[in-house]
């Protein structure tokens, strides 16, 4: 589930539009020292390709949610709260094919803030460890250790 529906569900203090505009393509994003301990995270590299298209954010999250990875654009791509509540910026359920779809759907806004539509899709690459992830929730879902 995307994070910004997750933190205002359980009280976020603020989700708006990012400040610094649209997130989309293919980005690198870095995981925390927390993720090496959490079910859909641990044991993947420091820092993992994933897909992204947003253009809002969560400003604050809930105090005592787990950062679980982030990079230079959005803070809070991926956070856990509690045991058995995960919320990602990012696309695990996307493949290339699907990314260049929503750029190329969304090439005129991205024109208009003055980026490069090539420029973008030549960052689109596979996300084999994003896209791990939904497996990973499934089978901690099917383990009852949560």
């Amino acid at each position: 589930m995307k994070s910004i529906y997750v933190i205002k569900a359980i009280g976020g203090r603020k989700v708006s539009f990012h400040p610094k505009g649209e997130e989309i393509g293919t980005v690198e994003i870095t995981l925390s020292s927390e993720a090496d301990k959490d079910p859909l995270f641990k044991d993947m590299p420091s820092s993992i390709p994933v897909h992204v298209t947003h253009a809002q954010s969560a400003i604050m999250i809930p105090q005592g949610a787990t950062i679980l990875a982030s990079n230079d654009f959005e803070p809070y791509h991926a956070i856990r709260i509690g045991t058995s509540a995960w919320g990602v910026q990012f696309h695990p359920e996307y493949n290339t094919d699907i990314m260049k779809a929503y750029i190329l759907n969304q090439a005129d806004d991205v024109k208009a803030s003055g980026r490069n539509i090539d420029e973008i899709m030549m960052t689109v690459k596979e996300t084999a460890h994003a896209s791990s992830i939904m497996k990973r929730f499934t089978q901690a879902c099917k383990q009852d250790n949560f």
